[in-house]
């Protein structure tokens, strides 16, 4: 990880971008490893696009 960093941190293009994203976000990403009970899909996007509203049921009609 530290290889690929250091390698994209300062470049102008996306992976430059994504890069430092990422390192700002790192501590976040493993939350779910440090605390107990915070599950690795704990943000509300992951659920809502894990599981639409009304269900599997609702979407195909079933």
């Amino acid at each position: 990880m530290i290889l690929l960093v250091s390698k994209y941190y300062d470049r102008q293009n996306d992976a430059g971008k994504l890069t430092r994203r990422l390192v700002q976000e790192m501590e976040y990403l493993w939350q779910f490893l440090k605390e107990a009970g915070v599950e690795p899909a704990n943000n509300h996007t992951v659920r809502i696009l894990c599981i639409p509203p009304g269900g599997f049921e609702y979407i195909f009609d079933l």
